[in-house]
């Protein structure tokens, strides 16, 4: 499975100066944590701290803000309640940046549990506040996350129309992080135009701006990019070689939502594996370490909500059994993971990405 990334810009680093009392201006945009110009060990409890002290004001919605993006992988039901808090204050107070920010972050969370309806609604709510600010940035991470859940349902054109529009928005601002993000996505697009030497062109740029900036979560999603591409040119080793690099980034991260994915494409190279192997005896010790992947995600996705991730690990399972003659599990799964992406409105619930 391959998705595209979004992109993010509230920055922790804000509130930490906020401690020291003094007050700056916060950014938003696609994966980048914009308050990284300060590091703190613990994000989540520096917002909370400042939840503490903060009125009914600005300072509060960013806080609620960044929150539900700190929480939006692994506890998405937090993540949803907080950045309709961030939502609900920022209206009141008129606060037009907080709108676009919690608006755009609320869009990442209704993506990420399979609600596109309001995905689309919130991520354009994001792009009309910052068209009215006229700040660019804004503009690119609401253009770039309109088209993540595009390419989440399968509308891949219009997600690639999307992804370029916010590529020039970051290459006129200088923003790597932004750039990073849009390669990585325009790649992601290039493996269902069945182009996987394009994808690795882009997801290698993608890959070289993110080292630079040392973001991890976009070295794993670039490196799990460029296997997914290997693994169209069914080059099964070179595949599994960097899926199993982004696997060890996602787990010193503790990150659900990128285990699921990961764990999920290592069970579809040895799915592919098996494929290619004659000998019915050898060819069941790959299916096998596939089921178990494929079953792994699947307990992750069902923990994190994520309805789509889940479809497609189901989905993969039931073409497991179905190689293995073992046709009414393979209808059962089957027709699970139709039943699923039916309920979340993807075009191409069946396609393998």
């Amino acid at each position: 499975m391959l998705f595209a990334r979004t992109f993010h810009t509230i920055c922790i680093a804000t509130f930490l100066i906020l401690f020291a009392g003094s007050c700056a201006n916060d950014p938003v945009a696609a994966e980048v944590n914009p308050f990284a110009s300060i590091k703190a060990d613990n994000p989540k409890d520096s917002l909370f701290e400042v939840l503490k002290i903060a009125g009914q004001d600005t300072f509060r919605a960013q806080a609620l803000a960044s929150l539900c993006w700190e929480f939006r992988r692994n506890n998405p039901d937090t993540a949803m309640i907080l950045g309709k808090q961030a939502v609900e204050l920022s209206n009141q107070l008129q606060y037009l940046q907080g709108m676009a920010k919690s608006n755009g972050n609320l869009g990442v969370v209704y993506r990420l549990v399979g609600d596109y309806k309001n995905a689309i609604i919130h991520n354009q709510l994001a792009l009309e506040y910052g068209t009215a600010l006229h700040d660019s940035e804004l503009i690119a991470t609401a253009t770039g996350n309109l088209g993540t859940v595009y390419y989440t349902q399968g509308n891949y054109p219009r997600a690639f129309e999307h992804f370029l529009a916010a590529l020039k928005f970051a290459e006129a601002q200088q923003d790597t992080g932004s750039m990073a993000v849009q390669l990585g996505n325009i790649g992601s697009v290039f493996i269902f135009k069945g182009d996987p030497d394009s994808s690795i062109h882009y997801f290698r740029r993608a890959l070289t701006l993110d080292q630079a900036v040392h973001d991890s979560a976009g070295i794993a999603f670039d490196l799990s990019g460029i296997a997914s591409a290997y693994g169209k040119l069914e080059i099964a080793d070179s595949a599994l070689a960097y899926y199993l690099d982004a696997y060890d980034i996602e787990k010193s991260k503790g990150s659900k939502y990128g285990l699921e994915r990961v764990i999920g494409n290592i069970g579809t190279c040895w799915a592919q594996r098996g494929d290619l192997i004659a000998d019915k005896a050898s060819q069941q010790i790959y299916f096998d370490s596939a089921i178990a992947y494929y079953e792994r995600a699947i307990v992750i996705a069902g923990e994190i909500s994520d309805r789509r991730g889940e479809a497609l690990n189901i989905g993969n399972l039931g073409r497991i059994y179905s190689n293995m003659k073992q046709y009414a599990r393979a209808e059962t799964l089957l027709l699970e993971a139709i039943r699923i992406t039916d309920s979340l409105g993807v075009l191409e619930s069946q396609k393998e990405d």
